[in-house]
């Protein structure tokens, strides 16, 4: 695992979401919400629902 994983806070904008995973070139990101996950944003799941 990643030592200190990039993370998504839970009100982030999806097109700032979008815009992260793309210049860090990641697949998936951790959503957070107090410093603790809450769930997973995954770039495939973005295509899947029109997203990206």
């Amino acid at each position: 695992m990643t030592p200190s994983p990039r993370t998504i806070s839970l009100d982030e904008r999806m097109s700032a979401v979008i815009k992260r995973l793309t210049e860090h070139r990641i697949s998936n990101a951790f959503v957070v919400q107090d410093g603790r996950p809450v769930g997973i944003v995954d770039m495939k799941d973005l295509l899947a629902e029109g997203y990206v």
